[in-house]
């Protein structure tokens, strides 16, 4: 497999790593000719929305906001009255950290928004350059809802497949996500999970390094760019397996992997979303290095133990990264659990 092509919308939303600048900020920065008029998100806006800038065409992201502003309202007068954080929420693609305010370029910014219908996402990612997609915001967590089942907002416009840049071990890797679909993990300055990974996979050197609820990969990721010769990616909803597939594809240079073979497919997964206890796992993809290896599965995470080799069961180190990591009991039954398992090591991040 040469290229993955987006799954929503066929593009080429998936790209490698060697498509993240030294200084990943200048995709926000502006030019000599772009102008910012910093705007009271608590207050609805004032005056006219300018254009995006003649000269590199990128355009302020509060002037960004105000334009979907205008649209909303027009669709909806009392929305008028509205702040400009009533829009909603703009995820930039790709997500860095950034210490000022961006200037955004085309198809930049998912917008997730409770504020929007069918017919004014499609105003808004038609008329507003630098939308990307609109996401109906249902106030839910994606992925496994309380009661077992697949929970997820609604794409309603465009595209909502975008990247989060995360630096471990001086690089930098990105991680892929269809955002509907998945938790918002949004870089900041520091990340103290990655942190905490980093130190246990040096301090430790483990044989197997596990992420029994991996998401879309991040820490699973971090554990391999940091030394982790052989590791499993792990998770129960369809959508957070396939993508840490997907990101192993996409960093694989940077992890010094020679060749992915996708053993599943989006389709397939999607027929069963959520792996619960007593289901059988799937193996969404493998990947080889000269000297690692890294496993995707589709998994509930009991099913974990029967995945190691007898001869290693004692030294994998799992991380258990919850939600609810303050729900003391569930974490300390995690730990209690894995060790009665396997006798092997883990954490909560």
């Amino acid at each position: 497999m040469d290229n993955i092509s987006c799954p929503v919308c066929g593009g080429d939303c998936i790209r490698a790593t060697d498509i993240i600048p030294d200084n990943p900020i200048k995709i926000f920065s502006p030019c000599s000719r772009c102008h910012a008029d910093i705007r009271d998100k608590s207050l609805p806006p004032s005056g006219d929305v300018p254009q995006p800038c003649p000269g590199c065409g990128r355009r302020f992201i509060d002037d960004v906001m105000a334009h979907c502003h205008s649209i909303i309202s027009e669709e909806n007068g009392s929305f008028s009255a509205m702040p400009v954080s009533a829009v909603g929420m703009p995820l930039l693609s790709p997500g860095i950290f950034m210490l000022r305010p961006p200037f955004l370029g085309h198809d930049s910014v998912v917008l997730l928004s409770k504020a929007v219908s069918r017919h004014i996402a499609e105003r808004i990612y038609s008329e507003v350059p630098e939308i990307k997609g609109v996401i109906l915001d249902r106030g839910i967590l994606p992925g496994i809802g309380p009661n077992g089942g697949a929970a997820g907002n609604e794409l309603i416009s465009g595209c909502d497949v975008r990247g989060d840049i995360f630096p471990v071990q001086k690089k930098k890797f990105i991680i892929y996500k269809q955002q509907s679909l998945c938790h918002i993990e949004y870089p900041k300055g520091s990340n103290p999970k990655i942190e905490t990974v980093r130190k246990k996979i040096l301090r430790n050197n483990p044989e197997i390094f596990v992420d029994a609820f991996c998401g879309c990969g991040t820490l699973g990721i971090a554990a391999s760019l940091t030394g982790a010769e052989n590791v499993i990616l792990n998770d129960a909803w369809y959508s957070s397996a396939w993508w840490s597939a997907v990101n192993l594809y996409a960093n694989r240079t940077l992890l010094g992997i020679d060749e992915v073979v996708f053993r599943s497919d989006l389709k397939k997964l999607s027929e069963t979303p959520v792996m619960h206890h007593g289901d059988s796992s799937v193996v969404v993809a493998e990947a080889f290095g000269a000297d690692r290896a890294v496993q995707v599965i589709h998994g509930d995470y009991r099913s974990l133990p029967g995945i190691i080799p007898d001869g290693k069961k004692t030294s994998p180190i799992a991380v258990f990264d919850v939600f609810d990591k303050e729900n003391t009991a569930r974490t300390d039954e995690l730990i209690r659990w894995w060790d009665g398992e396997t006798g092997g090591d883990s954490f909560i991040p």
